[in-house]
């Protein structure tokens, strides 16, 4: 089996079916294979071979789902991260896919409009019986904050939608499935192929998008997708739970999911409520649904989402810990391939985090009572907003280099609801605005929010002369690092 063959084999049960509806488009199962075979023939035109790799320079979730079919079909490596980022991990590629004309690079290849045009003209080929050989390259904040890549086979992919139900107890080739997750992220593309590959129709709404509610009513969705940054977002907006009746299932990942916030969405929206914890590097590990009747304690997780995960725990130094029930935790998939961050040659990031005999330590430390498990705190001084890592050093020195005369200390704030947000304290010459961070912060750091602001004469130093986070931390937040 592959995704292509996956995928063509839903196709041909329900060709005319609505697969993949956009803000600009409206395509069947049939129009996704003929966009498959469109692609296919421009790239065969240009040269690629299996083993090439191809970096997609275009959001759109029609070229991203096509771009990963047709690297299942003829065994290409594709990278949905920028060229830019590709070379400076010092990888090599062989094409870039991208809608807009911005280079005459001959290893460019531009999107264009008369492509389109060629849909319905040639007979359709019949996929099934074949790829299998393609490698994905995602991006991911890492578990320090600071971008990583990712490669991983066809084969692991695969594995990972069979093993892992996003929705457990749903027919989703019932279901209109809507994601706030771009499909340039791994989990997001993976979630798309997902619903595809078993007769779903997915809806995906750009980036930009204001609100999803409209879209939530227009295109009938019944089933979401999301992070728990959106639900404060919900809860905002005016008749929320008028749009939100006839959603019947709801999934949150990327970050911690308090029973706090499960509750109030509970409070608008009628579906069950799913929500669980991952990670890029190795995808959905634990899941749960919530039952208003029994909240879930503080920090609850879930319970492993798939058959093949083995968990073991580990202290700060990176050594497991054997019959450990508590530490940092540390996750592998049994029978899969030893991952790595590409360009990094270390077995681990450090002690405390990256890849350790196999085991991928994301830098949380959890505890384990019997099959349940709880996140209890984190090694890393970062911010984790919805599944968007940052580190805290890389905020500071982005302010800094846009206010020179000014000295900043971001700390992680997590408040009732048990998201994280920025309360940045600063000192310097002349007062700083919010409205002027927060633009910045738009810019750079996506979805992370500030959620005060304070002024000092001084901030306290170390006496090695670096900011003192842990005085800020116990003067203003109550706590010291851990």
């Amino acid at each position: 089996m592959s995704l292509i063959d996956s995928f063509a084999r839903s196709a041909l049960a329900g060709p005319d079916k609505i697969a993949l509806i956009t803000e600009r488009s409206q395509l069947s199962f049939a129009d996704l294979l003929q966009l498959v075979q469109i692609f296919d023939g421009k790239l065969a035109a240009q040269g690629l071979s299996s083993g090439q790799t191809v970096v997609l320079e275009a959001r759109r979730a029609e070229f991203a789902i096509t771009m990963a079919l047709v690297a299942s079909l003829r065994g290409y490596c594709l990278s949905l991260v920028r060229p830019e980022l590709m070379q400076a991990a010092g990888q090599e590629f062989d094409l870039v896919l991208s809608d807009q004309e911005r280079s005459a690079d001959p290893r460019y290849l531009t999107i264009m409009p008369d492509w389109f045009a060629m849909m319905g003209a040639q007979p359709q080929t019949d996929f099934r019986d074949q790829g299998g050989a393609a490698r994905f390259i995602f991006g991911s904040s890492g578990s320090t904050g600071r971008a990583k890549l990712i490669c991983s086979e066809e084969a692991d992919r695969e594995e990972t939608m069979r093993q892992t139900h996003p929705l457990p107890g749903v027919d989703i080739s019932t279901r209109r499935y809507l994601s706030t997750l771009p499909p340039s992220n791994g989990m997001g593309l993976n979630s798309y192929l997902w619903v595809l590959i078993n007769g779903g129709s997915a809806v995906a709404l750009d980036p930009q998008s204001p609100s999803l509610l409209p879209y939530i009513d227009l295109y009938r969705v019944d089933t979401i997708g999301s992070t728990p940054g959106m639900i404060p977002k919900l809860l905002r907006e005016a008749n929320a739970a008028q749009y939100l009746s006839g959603v019947r299932d709801v999934r949150f990942g990327g970050a911690l999911s308090s029973a706090e916030l499960l509750d109030a969405f509970s409070k608008i929206c009628p579906a069950r409520l799913h929500f669980g914890y991952g990670a890029a590097e190795i995808g959905t590990c634990f899941h749960a649904q919530y039952d208003p009747a029994t909240p879930p304690e503080m920090g609850y997780v879930g319970r492993p989402a798939r058959s093949d995960l083995e968990v073991a725990f580990f202290d700060e130094g990176g050594v497991r810990r054997e019959e450990a029930s508590e530490g940092l935790i540390g996750l592998r998939l049994a029978g899969a391939a030893a991952r790595q961050y590409l360009g990094d040659t270390s077995q681990a990031v450090d002690s405390g985090s990256g890849f350790r005999d196999g085991y991928f330590l994301p830098g949380d430390f959890m505890r384990r009572e019997n099959d349940d498990f709880f996140l209890i705190g984190r090694t890393k001084n970062i911010i984790n907003f919805s599944g968007n890592k940052v580190s805290l050093e890389t905020i500071q020195q982005l302010l800094e280099a846009a206010f020179p005369d000014t000295s900043f200390a971001p700390l992680v704030d997590s408040g009732a609801d048990g998201l994280e947000r920025i309360f940045l304290i600063y000192s310097g010459s002349s007062e700083h605005d919010t409205g002027q961070i927060t633009a910045l912060f738009e810019q750079a750091f996506r979805g992370i929010e500030i959620s005060r602001l304070l002024r000092l004469d001084a901030l306290p130093m170390t006496e090695s002369g670096k900011v003192d986070f842990e005085a800020l931390r116990e003067a203003h937040l109550g706590r010291g690092a851990g």
